[in-house]
């Protein structure tokens, strides 16, 4: 519903509701604040999708019908399993399959697929309804929209924030603007990446992201576009979390040689020389290697 619309329709429910109080009313819509003022409400929350009800779903999407055949059978052989936290999901769901309906595939790197995602969440996914096109507050082009987002996504990402204020939320969109040199009023901006764009969601007082893989994506996303310098820095602060979460990874996707220079090699240099290793490496390297990750008995 279009925002010029939906306080006269908020009206029109809660008439509906004081004429008729024996009638039973169910209203479906995204997360939104605006419902914890419905007292006449209950506030239900759907549960993840199972992968028979994933293949439900994708099975009533509009859908060439062969592509419709390969996907469900994708499912069912390990798509599901290896991509259970977002197919579970209603609308991560549905932009898969917009995204397999128009590459035919998922791709097997993760920022390829991240980047095909944000695609069809900026401009595809009201392909689903047809005949709709979905009101935004703002006037950014994709790449402009994704920049912001890229500067906003590292500044939580640097206080290890997915739950944020929405106060936060706002002062985050005013630096990352600044720092991608876009000019836009933040208030708009967020209620586009809650209502247009769905790469934000409201639960309850905090704004988090639809799913935390799209932070990390856009967070690598920044560092790899980010100056030689910069890059660097951002690498080595980061390199602590390189084995928590998707960052690093899905920067070595987009950019290997980026990652490589700043936290690969100089890590490779300091372990050859913690090894004592000034050539080839040989057994007695290997032994303090071992020694070195805690491991005192070894069967050759």
């Amino acid at each position: 519903v279009e925002l010029s619309n939906q306080r006269n329709l908020t009206a029109q429910i809660a008439a509906l509701c004081e004429e008729y109080p024996e009638t039973p009313v169910v209203v479906s819509s995204r997360p939104d604040s605006q419902f914890g003022g419905w007292s006449e409400f209950k506030c239900a929350t759907l549960q993840g999708l199972t992968m028979e009800e994933a293949c439900t779903l994708a099975g009533r999407l509009p859908m060439d019908h062969e592509l419709r055949q390969e996907f469900l059978e994708d499912l069912q052989s390990g798509l599901y399993a290896g991509y259970s936290d977002m197919l579970s999901n209603p609308l991560l769901l549905s932009m898969m399959v917009l995204t397999y309906g128009q590459y035919a595939d998922i791709p097997d790197k993760l920022a390829t697929f991240y980047g095909q995602a944000y695609e069809t969440l900026f401009q595809r996914h009201d392909a689903l309804k047809r005949g709709y096109k979905r009101e935004r507050q703002t006037d950014l082009d994709m790449h402009e929209f994704s920049c912001v987002f890229s500067a906003f996504s590292l500044h939580l990402y640097d206080r290890r924030l997915t739950r944020f204020p929405r106060a936060l939320a706002l002062e985050c969109i005013e630096k990352g603007a600044a720092l991608a040199q876009v000019s836009v009023d933040p208030e708009a901006y967020l209620d586009d990446c809650l209502r247009a764009v769905c790469l934000l969601l409201e639960d309850g007082l905090e704004i988090a992201f639809t799913h935390r893989s799209f932070q990390e994506y856009f967070t690598a996303l920044y560092i790899a576009g980010a100056q030689l310098k910069i890059r660097r820095a951002l690498i080595q602060k980061y390199q602590e979390n390189a084995n928590s979460d998707d960052v690093f990874p899905l920067l070595y996707e987009s950019r290997p040689e980026a990652l490589e220079e700043a936290y690969v090699i100089p890590r490779l240099a300091a372990l050859r020389r913690e090894i004592g290793a000034s050539s080839r490496i040989g057994t007695a390297q290997y032994a303090r290697y071992l020694a070195a990750l805690g491991v005192t008995q070894v069967v050759l």
